[in-house]
């Protein structure tokens, strides 16, 4: 008899690592599979809430705001390595300083791009948030819209609306993980998202996920335009976004102890330069491989 496994994702591209791992013989062969896209934030938090779920990709920070308030869960390994981008409609090269007095939108707040974003111009000492007209949206979808419309100059957009609306005529201004790298003379990424599986898991089972998640990402990038396609029947996004989104989507699977110099560091910085606090003396804890 098959055991039940509920593996969950977001309506991004990194799912489709998640659709080649339910591909995968020695996992289709073994389990009862329940894989499901959330179309929207309101129905991520509500699956986990309660973490009745066996695997998902999340983002870092709020895989260990879970796992600090109790859910049962650790980090298998991180997959996403920086999908952000500082996008207009009017301009095509930028410095932070051309930002000053400008108008920029930004999606949901205090989340990773509103992080990722504050972090930067607070380690450059920019004065953005004082000094421009930030709007925050609800969805990176009202984002995307307010800058085809023209309401405001630039925002900070993840894959793939990025290479969505590149397709559109805009301009990829800022990439936000080579200012990373420059800001903090470490690797032009950060550890964005991960794999977290529930601790009912057993030790063999997540080694075996691990090693197929590895295989998963390498896929997407040995055939591109098969993947483009898969994509876009599980997402609904247009195969030529999705295929241009992959150049920019660093996805890559690396263990969790093999990353942990990365994790911690940029849990630090995020202590140091925005409002977000995180409690590292569980970190070894939080780590399943």
């Amino acid at each position: 008899m098959k055991k039940n496994l509920k593996i969950r994702g977001l309506k991004v591209p990194p799912s489709i690592i998640l659709s080649n791992f339910c591909d995968d013989e020695r996992i289709k062969n073994n389990y009862d599979i329940s894989f499901e896209i959330w179309e929207n934030k309101d129905q991520q938090e509500e699956e986990l809430k309660n973490f009745d779920i066996d695997l998902c990709i999340i983002p870092l920070n709020l895989s260990y705001k879970l796992f600090k308030n109790g859910s049962p869960l650790k980090l298998l390994c991180v997959n996403i390595w920086g999908i952000l981008h500082v996008m207009s409609m009017s301009f095509k090269e930028i410095s932070w300083n051309d930002m000053l007095g400008k108008s920029i939108a930004i999606p949901m707040k205090g989340n990773m791009p509103d992080t990722i974003f504050k972090v930067l111009t607070n380690k450059n000492n920019l004065k953005i948030f004082e000094n421009c007209e930030v709007k925050y949206c609800d969805s990176y979808q009202s984002a995307y819209e307010k800058l085809v419309k023209g309401e405001i100059e630039f925002a900070v957009l993840p894959e793939p609306y990025a290479s969505d609306i590149e397709l559109r005529g805009a301009n990829r201004v800022l990439n936000l993980q080579n200012e990373w790298g420059k800001s903090f003379q470490s690797k032009p990424r950060y550890p964005q998202a991960c794999s977290v599986i529930n601790n009912r898991i057993s030790e063999e089972e997540y080694k075996i996920f691990y090693e197929v998640l590895k295989l998963s990402t390498i896929k997407i990038y040995e055939d591109m335009h098969a993947s483009s396609l898969k994509g876009e029947d599980l997402l609904g996004i247009n195969k030529e976004i999705i295929y241009t989104s992959f150049s920019y989507c660093n996805m890559e699977t690396i263990s969790g102890t093999d990353s942990l110099k990365e994790i911690n560091s940029f849990f630090e910085i995020l202590e140091n330069f925005s409002d977000e606090q995180n409690e590292l003396n569980e970190l070894n804890e939080f780590i399943a491989l």
